[in-house]
């Protein structure tokens, strides 16, 4: 069941106001503003190139912006507040974890970062959760990028976070390992976790997420709720190359 999206009932939680990036001088993003409300799932979608994973680094502080403000529950997201980074949590395409640590090792890591100091019991849970229960004690340089993304789905259910950034969350999964996942993501749902995802996945996207925005040229030229009109509107743009001023149309 997808969240209300009734705006007196959320509060804001994620405020972008005119955020600029440019790399060599060609713009990325330009003037992008938004409102993401506690409990928003969000899907960001859009053309290679289009700017969507700059768009969840720099809200990360990962890619500093060149113009632009960037609020979490009405604090600044800045590369040293430290305290409201912490309650963000980002998954990008890099895996971000030690090739020579095994799974156990690499999350007691990233436990200690935290400083969560989870149980060896806890850590154990998560990996079994994530399907990787036979593969947990071994070193992870040989896995593949399915059970990488394992890995990361793991750290997800292990950390602690309350604006969930994940870039492409299904790349290299098997059949089993979306199962997983989406199951976990239903969870957090119920939860009214805030969730931001990039994704090409259209089907997903319309069935999963409460919100889908659009970025081309980069900015963005669709924000809405989903629904099952915007399917082949969301097909001509993604892969029709669809004029701007169709979108006009939607």
């Amino acid at each position: 069941m997808k969240p209300h999206l009734g705006k007196t009932k959320f509060k804001i939680m994620l405020k972008i106001e005119n955020l600029s990036k440019y790399y060599y001088h060609k713009p990325v993003l330009k003037n992008v503003t938004l409102k993401i409300r506690k409990g928003d799932v969000v899907a960001v979608m859009g053309k290679n190139g289009a700017g969507k994973s700059t768009l969840l680094k720099i809200v990360s502080s990962l890619v500093i912006p060149n113009n632009g403000t960037l609020q979490l529950n009405s604090e600044d997201i800045t590369p040293h507040n430290y305290k409201i980074r912490k309650d963000l949590l980002y998954m990008g395409h890099e895996p971000g974890f030690y090739s020579a640590y095994t799974c156990v090792e690499n999350l007691l890591f990233c436990s200690n970062l935290y400083n969560l100091n989870q149980p060896i019991s806890v850590i154990n849970k998560v990996l079994d959760q994530a399907g990787l229960k036979c593969m947990k004690n071994k070193p992870i340089r040989f896995f593949s990028q399915g059970m990488l993304q394992r890995l990361k789905i793991a750290a997800v259910n292990l950390i602690p976070w309350k604006l969930l950034l994940f870039d492409e969350p299904f790349n290299g999964l098997d059949g089993e390992g979306k199962q997983i996942f989406n199951s976990m993501i239903s969870n957090w749902k119920s939860l009214g976790k805030t969730m931001i995802f990039v994704s090409h996945k259209i089907d997903w996207v319309l069935n999963t997420c409460s919100r889908v925005i659009v970025l081309d040229n980069s900015s963005i030229v669709i924000d809405k709720p989903t629904s099952i009109e915007l399917e082949s509107v969301l097909e001509n743009i993604l892969y029709k190359m669809v004029p701007i001023k169709v979108l006009n149309k939607c």
